[in-house]
């Protein structure tokens, strides 16, 4: 085989997508080709031109009778410092049959102006191929083709990473004053900062969804304007604690999140219903106030280099 060339073989049904090569009159053709090495007419394919190249010389050896080697030659006039990647596959067709032997190479190929033409040299056995009974030849004629991806140059990497060192932690508290005079929409904290991107908490006195039942309260990004959707993210590991401010009975809610362009603000809708936390007796709205907490253990962003 050529050098590090490695081939997965599977049949389909598909014909070729973007060449196919028919030879009829076979055998007349091999009697009358010194080196038996057939190269088709020009396609094009991925903003390139090609040839397909039949060697039914093909590669041998002492232990049979050789195997058909295909090739894919670019013609396009490329500069010293140009190239184009490619990966491809080899097509023969089966007439008895209805389907193609597929060879595919699978490490991908770098056609420079040193080195314009890859393949595959073991494509099909000749013993195989030559064997009218396996349907590759009928009426001395036979079918060849391939199939070009052009690999693109325009690789990008996202990358994850912490936004401070290992087992840092975060917190913020918030006193909500006044509770019994908010609106029924939404009150928001002051802006805090952790590591340098910054944070609000988010409460809906009467509940987000259905009002009256909960008390809402979410975790929001303080400046989503620099995240574009598909873009950059950031994970977050959290904890909202609605404190017991006559011992310790916490009310604590763990969760992690991906916070995004389209996904800014997370959260717990029913955090806590309205009747245990206007009950005096469990101490989570005392005085009219009541104070939330969030800790953060990890952050780590998402984005493109």
């Amino acid at each position: 085989m050529d050098e590090q060339e490695v081939a997965l073989q599977v049949v389909r049904e598909q014909p070729p997508a973007n060449y196919a090569l028919k030879i009829e009159s076979l055998s007349s053709l091999l009697d009358s080709l010194d080196d038996r090495r057939l190269s088709s007419t020009q396609f094009s394919t991925g903003g390139h031109n090609w040839v397909l190249i039949v060697d039914l010389n093909g590669k041998k050896d002492d232990t049979d009778d050789g195997h058909i080697s295909m090739y894919l030659k670019l013609i396009d006039k490329l500069k010293p410092n140009e190239a184009v990647n490619a990966m491809f596959r080899f097509f023969v067709y089966n007439q008895k049959m209805d389907n193609y032997l597929v060879k595919q190479d699978m490490s991908g190929r770098h056609f420079s102006l040193l080195k314009t033409e890859w393949g595959i040299s073991e494509v099909l056995p000749f013993s195989i191929f030559n064997d009218a009974t396996n349907g590759y030849v009928i009426n001395d004629c036979c079918v060849f083709g391939t199939e070009v991806f052009v690999l693109k140059n325009d690789f990008q990497m996202g990358t994850l990473s912490p936004v401070s060192e290992a087992n840092v932690k975060y917190q913020y508290s918030w006193t909500v004053s006044q509770y019994s005079k908010l609106n029924d929409q939404h009150c928001v904290s002051p802006v805090f900062t952790f590591d340098g991107i910054s944070w609000t908490l988010v409460i809906y006195p009467r509940g987000e969804g259905e009002k009256g039942k909960s008390i809402s309260v979410f975790l929001r990004l303080g400046d989503p304007s620099n995240l574009t959707i598909g873009g950059q993210k950031i994970f977050v590991k959290y904890e909202i604690i609605l404190k017991d401010q006559l011992g310790s009975n916490d009310i604590k809610r763990c969760a992690t999140q991906w916070f995004q362009a389209n996904g800014k603000s997370w959260g717990y809708s029913d955090f806590l219903s309205l009747s245990d936390l206007k009950d005096p007796s469990k101490g989570y709205l005392l005085k009219d106030e009541l104070i939330i907490e969030v800790n953060v253990s990890t952050i780590y962003t998402l984005q493109n280099a």
